[in-house]
């Protein structure tokens, strides 16, 4: 009877271990993670280095020599988990409402009638090796083809992005509205609150008031198509507005888990018409650090010098809407919301926010070599990969049922 048990319980052991191992190996979880292309990411050359995936996620990483992880210096992400960014497109065809979205909101709930993710893309490099285009024609709605272009040009702090929605239907579509964005992340002092800024329609500013090492994301809309729908915040505020697709076109001033969202609201698409916007995202920090600087310096004689205006005790206060003059694009006032050329000339990248994905290459072939090949995936918000630990951890508990396994069966033989 014992030896008839031990004859079982080998075979179980194996047929776990053979479980185990193929539930473990990296190809298997591997084949099941999205395509993805990178622009950028040449050290001492690109500051940032941008991964689009073909589900609609991205990662934009910034190189950063203080707050890299492990390494002492390298790209970290800007975005939470890696890709926590994407697009939601909502649409309303013959009284039926859909939300469609990036992979990285898939454990999201929509309010509406149907939520489907836009699935893997067709993905396609330029030839100068400087934007990513990749187009969806979406479930349910094969009639609707939508295709983001996103552009990063060698050495630049600048990412734009552009969205182009096509209805290739024989009816018009109704209550249109796209929008673009996540959840920001930034490394450094635990609970150091985010100070927001933001002018109407044109630009919002989350700045990280590291008195040591300022970081910030500066979102602007291209002239052309500034946005219609917004709102920047907490996170558990801003995915409470999106789920209802009701954000609310607000900014707040200090957050701790900031979330940003813009797009459009378009309304209506006639059939065989098609739409396009553009954004831009730049990771420069455009002024000197914050005045809490100055606080821990010993010589009270140096604190007039800074001083130049009122409340520079209070970090908030201190951080205006109007950028320093570096910005990509000028922020003096709302209005510039009617499109006036000052906005295009002050780009420091030489970019302008009209023809972003038309500008030329910036630097050799380097990049193109970069860029030419499908990169490693990397594990995301919402995808149903397996990072390498967990593959570890997997034959690790393999190892150990077998030696606790073969214990158990030499004592029986015995």
């Amino acid at each position: 009877m014992i030896r008839q048990l031990a004859v079982r319980l080998r075979f179980l052991i194996f047929l776990l271990l053979l479980f185990l191992i193929c539930l473990g190996s990296p190809a298997v979880w591997a084949s099941s993670l999205p395509e993805s292309l990178v622009l950028g990411g040449v050290p001492d050359v690109d500051p940032l280095q941008v991964t689009v995936a073909d589900d609609g996620n991205i990662s934009v990483a910034q190189w950063d020599e203080r707050d890299s992880g492990w390494s002492g210096s390298g790209y970290v992400s800007r975005y939470f988990d890696d890709m926590y960014w994407g697009t939601v497109l909502f649409i309303n065809v013959s009284g039926q409402s859909y939300a469609f979205h990036s992979d990285a909101f898939a454990y999201h709930h929509f309010a509406a009638d149907t939520a489907e993710p836009f699935g893997s893309g067709v993905q396609s490099i330029s030839a100068d090796g400087d934007s990513i285009d990749t187009e969806w024609a979406l479930p349910v709605l094969p009639g609707i083809v939508l295709t983001q272009s996103i552009r990063y040009e060698s050495g630049s702090t600048v990412v734009t992005k552009q969205f182009s929605i096509r209805n290739e239907m024989s009816e018009a579509v109704r209550d249109v509205r796209l929008v673009h964005g996540g959840v920001a992340a930034f490394v450094g002092t635990p609970y150091l609150p985010l100070v927001m800024s933001g002018v109407a329609q044109r630009s919002i500013t989350l700045a990280y008031q590291d008195p040591f090492n300022l970081r910030q994301i500066h979102f602007e809309a291209a002239s052309a198509t500034p946005w219609n729908v917004w709102q920047a915040g907490e996170q558990i505020t801003v995915f409470d507005a999106l789920k209802y697709d009701q954000l609310q076109q607000t900014v707040a001033e200090t957050v701790l888990e900031p979330a940003c969202f813009v797009g459009w609201n378009l309304t209506d698409l006639q059939p065989v018409t098609s739409w396009s916007g553009t954004t831009r995202e730049d990771f420069a920090a455009r002024s000197p650090a914050p005045s809490p600087t100055v606080a821990p310096t010993p010589m009270p004689t140096m604190s007039p010098a800074p001083t130049s205006t009122p409340g520079q005790s209070n970090p908030p206060a201190t951080t205006s809407p109007e950028p320093e003059p570096t910005t990509p694009a000028s922020t003096t006032g709302p209005t510039n919301e009617t499109g006036s050329p000052e906005s295009s000339d002050s780009d420091p990248t030489g970019t302008d926010s009209e023809n972003d994905t038309a500008g030329p290459p910036s630097s050799g072939t380097q990049l193109t070599d970069q860029t030419s090949e499908a990169v490693e995936p990397v594990p995301q918000t919402g995808e149903n990969g397996m990072p390498i630990s967990w593959s570890i951890v997997l034959y690790l508990v393999a190892l150990i049922l077998l030696m606790f396994g073969r214990r158990f069966i030499q004592r029986t033989d015995n």
